[in-house]
């Protein structure tokens, strides 16, 4: 048996099926790590959330006054960016927004820029409002908080009922996809 000097370069085809599987599984598992991070993020949002307004409700049932939420970059006032910051203040003047002669409570910071939060409530108003009954001034609505990549599966509604409490819209149909409380699916535009 004769034996050619010259050595062999490249590879089987079998050692290229193996090499290329083995890309595939670790790309495969890296992506589906990001969505399950990017869903973790948005649903840890979500949760914070509802934590501001289970907060502010029980404040102004325990404080027999009215307790405000809205969105601010700091603490001086109220704009109309609910991704950054929750602020829940008293407003002592009466004029339904945030000054300096009012009582700021609490910030709850959002703090991720990977997602943005929509609020839209029935009295189209930028602040949430609840009454010393704990029910909000009419203003049932909901809070979406979406990926910015703007994907719907892993979105989530959260919606604030007029008795101002606040519960995660489900996924009622099984798509992948929560729907609001009317049963139309989540959007994130």
């Amino acid at each position: 048996m004769t034996y050619s000097s010259h050595y062999s370069r490249g590879f089987t085809l079998l050692e290229l099926l193996i090499a290329f599987t083995i890309i595939a599984i670790t790309f495969g598992i890296s992506f589906g790590s990001f969505s399950f991070i990017e869903k973790q993020r948005v649903e840890q949002n979500a949760r914070t959330v509802i934590q501001a307004i289970m907060y502010a409700r029980s404040l102004a049932i325990k404080e027999n006054q009215s307790v405000f939420i809205c969105a601010s970059d700091n603490e001086s006032h109220c704009d109309k960016n609910w991704s950054n910051t929750m602020m829940i203040y008293r407003d002592l003047n009466g004029n339904k927004s945030f000054d300096a002669t009012d009582d700021m409570i609490h910030l709850f910071e959002l703090g991720s820029d990977d997602n943005r939060i929509r609020w839209g409530s029935f009295r189209r108003q930028d602040y949430l409002e609840f009454l010393p009954t704990g029910m909000t001034n009419f203003q049932n609505g909901t809070f979406t908080v979406c990926a910015n990549n703007k994907n719907v599966e892993t979105a989530v509604p959260v919606i604030v009922n007029v008795a101002g409490r606040p519960y995660f819209g489900r996924d009622s149909n099984n798509d992948g996809v929560r729907e609001y409380s009317g049963g139309s699916p989540v959007r994130c535009s």
